[in-house]
Protein backbone atom coordinates (compact mmCIF):
# COMPACT_ATOMS: atom_id res chain seq x y z
CA UNK A 1 0.00 0.00 0.00
CA UNK A 2 1.46 3.54 -0.60
CA UNK A 3 2.59 5.84 1.96
CA UNK A 4 -0.49 8.29 0.56
CA UNK A 5 -3.69 5.93 0.00
CA UNK A 6 -5.88 9.25 -0.54
CA UNK A 7 -3.54 10.60 -3.52
CA UNK A 8 -5.21 10.05 -7.52
CA UNK A 9 -2.47 8.35 -9.26
CA UNK A 10 -3.14 8.01 -13.64
CA UNK A 11 -2.85 4.61 -14.32
CA UNK A 12 -2.45 5.01 -18.64
CA UNK A 13 1.66 5.03 -19.77
CA UNK A 14 0.36 7.66 -21.97
CA UNK A 15 -1.79 10.48 -22.29
CA UNK A 16 -2.22 12.83 -25.13
CA UNK A 17 -3.92 15.76 -25.67
CA UNK A 18 -6.97 15.53 -27.94
CA UNK A 19 -6.98 15.72 -31.48
CA UNK A 20 -10.47 16.97 -33.22
CA UNK A 21 -12.75 16.90 -30.47
CA UNK A 22 -16.27 17.46 -29.61
CA UNK A 23 -18.26 18.39 -26.52
CA UNK A 24 -19.94 15.85 -24.55
CA UNK A 25 -21.64 14.62 -21.43
CA UNK A 26 -18.88 13.21 -18.89
CA UNK A 27 -19.34 9.84 -18.81
CA UNK A 28 -17.16 7.67 -15.89
CA UNK A 29 -17.26 4.22 -15.13
CA UNK A 30 -16.08 2.95 -11.84
CA UNK A 31 -13.91 -0.48 -11.40
CA UNK A 32 -13.87 -1.74 -7.69
CA UNK A 33 -10.03 -3.46 -7.34
CA UNK A 34 -10.75 -4.26 -3.70
CA UNK A 35 -7.87 -3.27 -0.97
CA UNK A 36 -10.04 0.00 -0.53
CA UNK A 37 -9.01 1.02 -4.08
CA UNK A 38 -11.44 1.92 -7.31
CA UNK A 39 -10.77 2.59 -10.66
CA UNK A 40 -12.59 5.67 -12.11
CA UNK A 41 -12.47 5.29 -16.17
CA UNK A 42 -13.14 8.56 -18.18
CA UNK A 43 -15.16 6.70 -21.10
CA UNK A 44 -14.34 10.04 -23.15
CA UNK A 45 -10.35 10.22 -23.35
CA UNK A 46 -9.43 6.56 -21.67
CA UNK A 47 -8.00 8.02 -18.40
CA UNK A 48 -7.72 5.69 -15.67
CA UNK A 49 -7.47 7.27 -12.37
CA UNK A 50 -6.88 5.06 -9.21
CA UNK A 51 -8.86 6.81 -6.05
CA UNK A 52 -9.82 5.75 -2.97
CA UNK A 53 -13.11 3.92 -2.06
CA UNK A 54 -14.03 7.06 0.02
CA UNK A 55 -13.21 9.74 -3.01
CA UNK A 56 -15.63 7.40 -4.96
CA UNK A 57 -18.16 7.92 -2.55
CA UNK A 58 -17.18 11.43 -2.37
CA UNK A 59 -17.12 12.09 -6.33
CA UNK A 60 -21.10 9.71 -6.84
CA UNK A 61 -22.47 11.23 -3.39
CA UNK A 62 -25.68 13.56 -5.08
CA UNK A 63 -25.24 17.12 -4.09
CA UNK A 64 -27.75 19.84 -3.54
CA UNK A 65 -27.51 23.03 -6.05
CA UNK A 66 -31.10 24.59 -4.51
CA UNK A 67 -29.28 28.03 -4.34
CA UNK A 68 -28.48 28.07 -8.11
CA UNK A 69 -30.84 30.77 -10.04
CA UNK A 70 -32.77 29.15 -12.91
CA UNK A 71 -30.86 29.23 -16.15
CA UNK A 72 -27.38 30.67 -13.98
CA UNK A 73 -24.50 28.10 -14.49
CA UNK A 74 -23.57 26.28 -11.40
CA UNK A 75 -20.40 27.34 -9.47
CA UNK A 76 -17.39 24.94 -9.62
CA UNK A 77 -18.13 23.30 -6.48
CA UNK A 78 -21.55 22.36 -8.10
CA UNK A 79 -20.45 20.83 -11.00
CA UNK A 80 -21.66 17.04 -11.62
CA UNK A 81 -19.01 15.43 -9.38
CA UNK A 82 -17.44 13.55 -12.47
CA UNK A 83 -16.67 16.60 -14.05
CA UNK A 84 -14.64 17.60 -11.19
CA UNK A 85 -11.60 15.13 -12.55
CA UNK A 86 -13.10 14.48 -16.30
CA UNK A 87 -13.73 16.05 -19.58
CA UNK A 88 -16.43 16.83 -21.02
CA UNK A 89 -14.72 16.67 -24.37
CA UNK A 90 -14.36 13.20 -26.41
CA UNK A 91 -12.40 12.39 -29.68
CA UNK A 92 -14.61 12.67 -32.70
CA UNK A 93 -13.80 10.73 -35.56
CA UNK A 94 -14.83 11.74 -39.14
CA UNK A 95 -15.69 9.03 -41.85
CA UNK A 96 -13.28 9.03 -44.28
CA UNK A 97 -13.89 8.80 -47.58
CA UNK A 98 -11.32 6.20 -48.47
CA UNK A 99 -12.87 3.00 -49.38
CA UNK A 100 -9.70 1.63 -51.69
CA UNK A 101 -8.77 -1.72 -51.00
CA UNK A 102 -6.10 -2.02 -48.55
CA UNK A 103 -6.02 -5.13 -47.45
CA UNK A 104 -7.85 -8.60 -49.56
CA UNK A 105 -8.66 -12.19 -48.06
CA UNK A 106 -8.74 -14.64 -50.76
CA UNK A 107 -11.12 -17.87 -50.20
CA UNK A 108 -9.45 -20.06 -52.38
CA UNK A 109 -11.82 -22.54 -51.97
CA UNK A 110 -14.03 -23.66 -48.99
CA UNK A 111 -13.12 -27.36 -48.62
CA UNK A 112 -11.46 -28.79 -45.91
CA UNK A 113 -9.73 -31.49 -44.59
CA UNK A 114 -11.55 -31.41 -41.11
CA UNK A 115 -15.30 -30.41 -40.35
CA UNK A 116 -14.80 -28.81 -36.95
CA UNK A 117 -18.16 -28.68 -35.39
CA UNK A 118 -18.25 -24.93 -35.00
CA UNK A 119 -17.16 -24.00 -38.32
CA UNK A 120 -19.26 -20.91 -40.04
CA UNK A 121 -17.72 -22.33 -43.93
CA UNK A 122 -19.26 -26.00 -42.56
CA UNK A 123 -22.74 -24.74 -42.22
CA UNK A 124 -23.13 -21.74 -44.80
CA UNK A 125 -21.97 -24.32 -47.71
CA UNK A 126 -22.53 -27.95 -46.40
CA UNK A 127 -25.99 -28.18 -48.02
CA UNK A 128 -24.96 -25.89 -50.96
CA UNK A 129 -25.46 -27.70 -54.44
CA UNK A 130 -22.17 -27.88 -56.66
CA UNK A 131 -21.66 -28.64 -60.28
CA UNK A 132 -20.21 -32.23 -60.94
CA UNK A 133 -16.96 -30.85 -61.60
CA UNK A 134 -17.05 -28.03 -58.85
CA UNK A 135 -17.30 -25.15 -61.10
CA UNK A 136 -19.89 -22.77 -62.21
CA UNK A 137 -21.49 -23.95 -65.20
CA UNK A 138 -22.09 -21.19 -67.22
CA UNK A 139 -19.21 -18.33 -66.59
CA UNK A 140 -21.13 -15.36 -68.31
CA UNK A 141 -23.67 -15.90 -65.30
CA UNK A 142 -23.00 -13.65 -61.55
CA UNK A 143 -21.71 -15.73 -59.45
CA UNK A 144 -22.97 -18.51 -56.59
CA UNK A 145 -21.72 -19.99 -54.24
CA UNK A 146 -20.33 -23.26 -54.95
CA UNK A 147 -19.16 -25.83 -52.43
CA UNK A 148 -16.65 -27.68 -54.43
CA UNK A 149 -15.74 -24.43 -56.39
CA UNK A 150 -11.94 -23.83 -56.39
CA UNK A 151 -10.45 -20.45 -57.42
CA UNK A 152 -8.78 -19.47 -60.39
CA UNK A 153 -5.95 -17.53 -61.39
CA UNK A 154 -8.37 -15.30 -63.30
CA UNK A 155 -10.39 -14.43 -60.64
CA UNK A 156 -7.49 -14.57 -58.23
CA UNK A 157 -5.89 -11.56 -60.83
CA UNK A 158 -8.77 -9.40 -61.06
CA UNK A 159 -8.90 -9.41 -57.09
CA UNK A 160 -5.19 -7.91 -56.53
CA UNK A 161 -6.57 -5.19 -58.99
CA UNK A 162 -8.75 -4.12 -56.16
CA UNK A 163 -6.14 -2.84 -55.02
CA UNK A 164 -4.79 1.00 -56.20
CA UNK A 165 -1.57 1.50 -58.07
CA UNK A 166 -0.47 4.30 -55.80
CA UNK A 167 2.47 2.81 -54.28
CA UNK A 168 0.90 1.40 -51.10
CA UNK A 169 1.24 -1.96 -49.61
CA UNK A 170 -0.69 -4.68 -50.83
CA UNK A 171 -1.84 -7.36 -47.82
CA UNK A 172 -3.24 -10.25 -48.48
CA UNK A 173 -5.13 -13.50 -46.87
CA UNK A 174 -5.67 -16.41 -47.76
CA UNK A 175 -8.67 -18.30 -45.76
CA UNK A 176 -10.46 -21.36 -46.38
CA UNK A 177 -11.49 -23.75 -45.86
CA UNK A 178 -8.01 -24.82 -45.40
CA UNK A 179 -6.23 -22.79 -47.56
CA UNK A 180 -2.96 -25.42 -48.10
CA UNK A 181 -4.98 -28.03 -49.72
CA UNK A 182 -4.76 -25.87 -52.79
CA UNK A 183 -0.99 -24.58 -52.24
CA UNK A 184 -0.19 -24.69 -55.77
CA UNK A 185 -2.60 -22.19 -56.33
CA UNK A 186 -1.46 -20.10 -52.91
CA UNK A 187 2.03 -20.35 -54.79
CA UNK A 188 1.28 -18.90 -57.65
CA UNK A 189 -0.96 -16.05 -56.75
CA UNK A 190 1.61 -14.93 -53.94
CA UNK A 191 4.11 -14.82 -57.13
CA UNK A 192 1.81 -12.62 -59.34
CA UNK A 193 1.43 -10.32 -55.85
CA UNK A 194 4.71 -10.18 -55.82
CA UNK A 195 4.75 -8.75 -59.08
CA UNK A 196 2.07 -6.62 -59.13
CA UNK A 197 3.39 -5.00 -56.27
CA UNK A 198 6.44 -4.17 -57.86
CA UNK A 199 5.00 -2.78 -60.68
CA UNK A 200 3.17 -0.76 -58.46
CA UNK A 201 6.16 0.27 -56.66
CA UNK A 202 4.61 -0.87 -53.55
CA UNK A 203 5.28 -4.21 -51.07
CA UNK A 204 3.86 -7.41 -50.85
CA UNK A 205 2.83 -8.71 -47.05
CA UNK A 206 0.90 -12.07 -47.10
CA UNK A 207 -0.84 -14.17 -44.30
CA UNK A 208 -2.49 -17.33 -43.92
CA UNK A 209 -5.17 -18.92 -41.55
CA UNK A 210 -4.57 -22.60 -41.49
CA UNK A 211 -5.27 -25.52 -39.44
CA UNK A 212 -1.42 -26.59 -40.11
CA UNK A 213 -2.01 -30.42 -40.49
CA UNK A 214 -1.26 -30.47 -44.64
CA UNK A 215 1.98 -28.58 -43.50
CA UNK A 216 5.20 -29.96 -45.10
CA UNK A 217 9.01 -29.02 -45.74
CA UNK A 218 8.22 -27.63 -48.47
CA UNK A 219 5.47 -25.94 -47.38
CA UNK A 220 6.98 -24.39 -44.35
CA UNK A 221 10.05 -23.26 -46.28
CA UNK A 222 7.63 -20.91 -48.63
CA UNK A 223 5.87 -19.98 -45.67
CA UNK A 224 9.45 -18.68 -44.31
CA UNK A 225 10.64 -16.96 -47.38
CA UNK A 226 8.09 -15.25 -48.09
CA UNK A 227 7.48 -13.85 -44.62
CA UNK A 228 3.84 -15.08 -44.19
CA UNK A 229 2.54 -14.44 -40.74
CA UNK A 230 0.33 -17.20 -39.73
CA UNK A 231 -3.03 -18.15 -37.58
CA UNK A 232 -3.14 -21.62 -36.68
CA UNK A 233 -5.99 -23.16 -35.66
CA UNK A 234 -5.54 -24.43 -32.15
CA UNK A 235 -8.15 -24.91 -29.50
CA UNK A 236 -6.08 -26.07 -26.54
CA UNK A 237 -4.91 -29.44 -25.04
CA UNK A 238 -5.16 -32.33 -26.96
CA UNK A 239 -9.01 -33.78 -25.74
CA UNK A 240 -10.73 -30.14 -26.68
CA UNK A 241 -8.86 -29.98 -29.76
CA UNK A 242 -9.78 -33.42 -30.79
CA UNK A 243 -13.14 -32.94 -29.27
CA UNK A 244 -14.09 -30.28 -31.62
CA UNK A 245 -11.96 -31.34 -35.07
CA UNK A 246 -11.44 -35.10 -34.76
CA UNK A 247 -9.11 -37.80 -33.38
CA UNK A 248 -5.72 -37.74 -33.99
CA UNK A 249 -6.17 -33.40 -34.93
CA UNK A 250 -4.01 -32.16 -32.57
CA UNK A 251 -0.74 -34.57 -33.39
CA UNK A 252 -1.46 -33.50 -36.51
CA UNK A 253 -1.36 -30.48 -36.16
CA UNK A 254 1.31 -30.55 -33.47
CA UNK A 255 3.75 -32.00 -36.34
CA UNK A 256 3.04 -29.54 -38.48
CA UNK A 257 3.65 -26.35 -35.68
CA UNK A 258 7.16 -28.13 -35.79
CA UNK A 259 7.85 -28.09 -39.46
CA UNK A 260 6.77 -24.34 -39.15
CA UNK A 261 8.87 -23.97 -36.06
CA UNK A 262 12.07 -25.79 -37.67
CA UNK A 263 11.54 -23.21 -40.63
CA UNK A 264 11.99 -20.23 -38.45
CA UNK A 265 8.40 -19.09 -38.82
CA UNK A 266 7.67 -19.19 -35.49
CA UNK A 267 7.98 -15.92 -34.53
CA UNK A 268 4.99 -14.58 -37.04
CA UNK A 269 2.43 -17.27 -35.52
CA UNK A 270 -0.10 -16.42 -33.61
CA UNK A 271 -2.51 -19.39 -32.34
CA UNK A 272 -6.19 -19.23 -32.51
CA UNK A 273 -8.47 -21.28 -30.24
CA UNK A 274 -11.78 -21.37 -30.13
CA UNK A 275 -14.46 -21.82 -27.41
CA UNK A 276 -18.11 -22.59 -27.65
CA UNK A 277 -21.03 -24.43 -25.90
CA UNK A 278 -19.41 -26.32 -23.20
CA UNK A 279 -16.84 -27.38 -21.75
CA UNK A 280 -15.62 -23.98 -22.47
CA UNK A 281 -12.51 -24.15 -20.30
CA UNK A 282 -11.10 -21.26 -20.71
CA UNK A 283 -7.76 -21.28 -18.42
CA UNK A 284 -7.50 -24.42 -18.85
CA UNK A 285 -7.08 -23.85 -23.03
CA UNK A 286 -4.97 -20.49 -22.07
CA UNK A 287 -2.29 -22.38 -20.42
CA UNK A 288 -2.28 -25.42 -23.19
CA UNK A 289 -1.36 -22.26 -25.82
CA UNK A 290 0.56 -20.36 -23.46
CA UNK A 291 3.07 -24.06 -23.24
CA UNK A 292 3.18 -24.17 -26.91
CA UNK A 293 4.63 -20.85 -27.09
CA UNK A 294 6.88 -20.85 -24.10
CA UNK A 295 8.10 -24.55 -23.96
CA UNK A 296 8.07 -25.54 -27.27
CA UNK A 297 8.99 -22.20 -28.81
CA UNK A 298 6.40 -22.67 -31.34
CA UNK A 299 4.02 -19.68 -31.47
CA UNK A 300 4.59 -15.50 -30.52
CA UNK A 301 0.77 -15.42 -29.43
CA UNK A 302 -2.55 -16.75 -28.39
CA UNK A 303 -5.88 -16.08 -29.67
CA UNK A 304 -8.32 -17.17 -27.84
CA UNK A 305 -11.84 -16.15 -28.42
CA UNK A 306 -15.98 -17.42 -28.68
CA UNK A 307 -17.51 -19.13 -31.65
CA UNK A 308 -19.43 -16.34 -33.03
CA UNK A 309 -23.01 -15.62 -31.58
CA UNK A 310 -22.09 -17.70 -28.44
CA UNK A 311 -23.83 -16.83 -25.44
CA UNK A 312 -22.53 -15.41 -22.15
CA UNK A 313 -23.34 -16.57 -18.41
CA UNK A 314 -22.52 -16.70 -15.18
CA UNK A 315 -20.07 -19.94 -15.51
CA UNK A 316 -18.47 -17.78 -18.20
CA UNK A 317 -18.12 -14.87 -16.08
CA UNK A 318 -16.27 -17.01 -13.39
CA UNK A 319 -13.69 -18.44 -16.20
CA UNK A 320 -13.32 -14.89 -17.75
CA UNK A 321 -12.62 -13.77 -14.10
CA UNK A 322 -9.96 -16.97 -13.19
CA UNK A 323 -8.15 -16.48 -16.63
CA UNK A 324 -7.34 -12.64 -16.13
CA UNK A 325 -6.13 -13.44 -12.71
CA UNK A 326 -4.11 -16.39 -14.53
CA UNK A 327 -2.74 -13.79 -16.95
CA UNK A 328 -1.73 -11.18 -13.40
CA UNK A 329 -0.13 -13.92 -11.75
CA UNK A 330 2.11 -15.19 -14.54
CA UNK A 331 3.04 -11.55 -15.62
CA UNK A 332 4.25 -10.52 -11.94
CA UNK A 333 6.24 -13.76 -12.07
CA UNK A 334 8.31 -12.66 -14.91
CA UNK A 335 6.76 -14.53 -17.34
CA UNK A 336 4.99 -13.19 -20.48
CA UNK A 337 1.56 -14.30 -20.76
CA UNK A 338 -0.31 -14.94 -24.07
CA UNK A 339 -3.83 -13.87 -24.84
CA UNK A 340 -4.77 -11.10 -27.12
CA UNK A 341 -8.09 -10.52 -26.48
CA UNK A 342 -7.15 -8.97 -22.73
CA UNK A 343 -3.75 -7.91 -24.03
CA UNK A 344 -4.86 -5.56 -27.12
CA UNK A 345 -7.72 -4.30 -24.53
CA UNK A 346 -4.85 -3.41 -21.57
CA UNK A 347 -2.75 -2.09 -24.64
CA UNK A 348 -5.47 0.47 -25.28
CA UNK A 349 -6.19 1.54 -22.60
CA UNK A 350 -2.19 2.19 -20.94
CA UNK A 351 -1.35 4.35 -24.11
CA UNK A 352 -4.87 5.81 -24.83
CA UNK A 353 -5.24 3.87 -28.70
CA UNK A 354 -8.60 5.06 -29.51
CA UNK A 355 -10.90 2.53 -31.36
CA UNK A 356 -13.41 4.21 -33.59
CA UNK A 357 -14.44 1.13 -35.37
CA UNK A 358 -14.23 -3.00 -34.69
CA UNK A 359 -12.43 -3.09 -38.21
CA UNK A 360 -12.73 -1.96 -42.02
CA UNK A 361 -15.27 -4.70 -43.51
CA UNK A 362 -16.56 -3.17 -46.52
CA UNK A 363 -14.19 -0.24 -46.81
CA UNK A 364 -10.79 -1.01 -47.30
CA UNK A 365 -11.05 -4.68 -46.14
CA UNK A 366 -12.91 -7.16 -48.19
CA UNK A 367 -12.79 -11.01 -48.91
CA UNK A 368 -13.42 -12.59 -52.56
CA UNK A 369 -14.67 -16.40 -52.42
CA UNK A 370 -13.87 -18.70 -55.12
CA UNK A 371 -16.13 -18.22 -57.65
CA UNK A 372 -15.87 -14.19 -57.65
CA UNK A 373 -18.21 -13.36 -54.83
CA UNK A 374 -17.39 -10.07 -53.66
CA UNK A 375 -17.72 -9.76 -49.88
CA UNK A 376 -17.24 -7.32 -47.36
CA UNK A 377 -16.56 -9.61 -44.60
CA UNK A 378 -14.14 -12.96 -44.53
CA UNK A 379 -17.28 -14.60 -42.64
CA UNK A 380 -19.33 -14.20 -45.92
CA UNK A 381 -22.87 -14.79 -44.49
CA UNK A 382 -24.99 -11.88 -45.67
CA UNK A 383 -21.90 -10.27 -46.50
CA UNK A 384 -22.02 -10.12 -50.59
CA UNK A 385 -21.43 -6.80 -52.12
CA UNK A 386 -20.17 -7.72 -55.35
CA UNK A 387 -18.75 -10.15 -58.04
CA UNK A 388 -15.55 -10.19 -60.29
CA UNK A 389 -16.90 -10.97 -63.74
CA UNK A 390 -15.52 -9.84 -67.31
CA UNK A 391 -12.36 -9.93 -65.40
CA UNK A 392 -13.38 -6.99 -62.75
CA UNK A 393 -13.95 -6.18 -60.14
CA UNK A 394 -18.37 -4.65 -59.43
CA UNK A 395 -19.30 -3.67 -56.35
CA UNK A 396 -22.71 -3.07 -55.86
CA UNK A 397 -22.79 0.29 -54.45
CA UNK A 398 -26.70 -0.25 -52.94
CA UNK A 399 -25.33 -3.84 -51.04
CA UNK A 400 -22.56 -2.13 -49.62
CA UNK A 401 -23.97 0.75 -48.42
CA UNK A 402 -24.55 -0.64 -44.73
CA UNK A 403 -20.77 -1.26 -44.37
CA UNK A 404 -20.23 1.77 -45.23
CA UNK A 405 -20.37 3.96 -41.92
CA UNK A 406 -18.02 1.53 -39.77
CA UNK A 407 -17.78 3.85 -36.63
CA UNK A 408 -19.33 2.58 -33.61
CA UNK A 409 -21.03 6.18 -33.30
CA UNK A 410 -22.82 4.38 -35.91
CA UNK A 411 -24.80 1.97 -33.88
CA UNK A 412 -26.90 3.96 -30.86
CA UNK A 413 -26.21 1.68 -27.85
CA UNK A 414 -22.14 1.84 -28.86
CA UNK A 415 -22.37 5.23 -28.28
CA UNK A 416 -23.86 5.17 -25.04
CA UNK A 417 -21.21 2.05 -23.89
CA UNK A 418 -18.88 3.05 -21.40
CA UNK A 419 -16.22 0.96 -23.23
CA UNK A 420 -16.72 2.03 -26.81
CA UNK A 421 -13.47 3.70 -27.52
CA UNK A 422 -11.70 0.94 -26.17
CA UNK A 423 -14.07 -2.17 -28.00
CA UNK A 424 -14.38 0.18 -30.87
CA UNK A 425 -18.13 -1.24 -31.84
CA UNK A 426 -19.37 -4.86 -32.39
CA UNK A 427 -18.39 -7.30 -35.07
CA UNK A 428 -21.23 -6.10 -37.79
CA UNK A 429 -21.19 -9.66 -39.29
CA UNK A 430 -22.59 -11.34 -36.17
CA UNK A 431 -24.91 -8.46 -35.84
CA UNK A 432 -26.09 -9.46 -39.42
CA UNK A 433 -26.33 -13.08 -38.58
CA UNK A 434 -27.18 -13.59 -34.55
CA UNK A 435 -29.42 -9.84 -34.60
CA UNK A 436 -32.45 -10.70 -36.65
CA UNK A 437 -30.00 -8.86 -39.77
CA UNK A 438 -29.55 -5.57 -38.06
CA UNK A 439 -26.17 -4.16 -38.70
CA UNK A 440 -26.31 -1.84 -36.40
CA UNK A 441 -27.77 -4.44 -33.19
CA UNK A 442 -24.40 -5.72 -31.37
CA UNK A 443 -25.11 -8.50 -30.06
CA UNK A 444 -25.98 -9.01 -26.60
CA UNK A 445 -23.48 -11.50 -24.99
CA UNK A 446 -20.67 -10.24 -26.94
CA UNK A 447 -20.76 -6.59 -25.80
CA UNK A 448 -21.18 -8.67 -21.50
CA UNK A 449 -17.80 -10.31 -22.61
CA UNK A 450 -16.00 -6.83 -24.02
CA UNK A 451 -17.12 -4.81 -21.41
CA UNK A 452 -15.98 -7.86 -18.58
CA UNK A 453 -12.69 -7.94 -20.36
CA UNK A 454 -12.20 -4.21 -20.41
CA UNK A 455 -12.68 -4.33 -16.75
CA UNK A 456 -10.43 -6.55 -16.21
CA UNK A 457 -7.76 -4.58 -17.93
CA UNK A 458 -8.85 -1.76 -15.74
CA UNK A 459 -7.59 -4.03 -12.73
CA UNK A 460 -4.63 -5.35 -14.13
CA UNK A 461 -3.29 -1.67 -14.90
CA UNK A 462 -4.22 -0.93 -11.17
CA UNK A 463 -2.17 -3.94 -9.58
CA UNK A 464 0.11 -4.45 -11.92
CA UNK A 465 3.87 -2.84 -11.32
CA UNK A 466 4.39 -0.34 -13.76
CA UNK A 467 7.46 -1.91 -15.28
CA UNK A 468 5.15 -5.35 -15.53
CA UNK A 469 2.67 -3.39 -17.33
CA UNK A 470 5.22 -1.34 -19.61
CA UNK A 471 7.07 -5.54 -20.25
CA UNK A 472 3.53 -6.96 -21.24
CA UNK A 473 2.10 -4.34 -22.96
CA UNK A 474 4.75 -2.19 -24.57
CA UNK A 475 4.09 1.14 -27.26
CA UNK A 476 2.24 -0.01 -29.95
CA UNK A 477 3.83 0.03 -32.92
CA UNK A 478 1.65 2.33 -35.74
CA UNK A 479 4.36 1.67 -38.69
CA UNK A 480 3.26 -0.57 -41.55
CA UNK A 481 -0.13 -0.33 -40.75
CA UNK A 482 -2.48 -0.49 -44.18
Amino acid sequence: MRANAMTPRILNLQVRPLGATELCAPDVHYVDVGDDRVVAFDANTLIAVEISKKQHEALTRPRESSHVRPGEPPAPEENPPHALLFSKYRPKFDLSPDVSCRQLTLHLSNQCNQRCKYCWIRFHHDDTTSTTDGQVQDASVVPVVVKDAVMTREIASAALDMFPTDGRDLRVGFFGGEPLMQFTLLRGIVEMAERWAANASGRAFFHVTTNATLITDDIAAFLADHCFSIIVSCDGPEDLHDAARGEGSYAAMLRGLELLRAAGCASRIVLRGTWSGAPTEIPRRLLALNQLCDDAKSAAGVALEPVAGAAYGHTLDAEIREACGWFALRATSGDRPHWQYLEKTLQRILWQQFRPSECGAGRGYYTVGPTGLIYACHKQQNAEIGCISDGAARIDEAKRAKWLDNRFCARSECSLCWARHVCGGSCRSESLEFCGGRIAQPHAGRCMLMRQIVAEALVLAATLPRETLMRICPAPDLRNRG
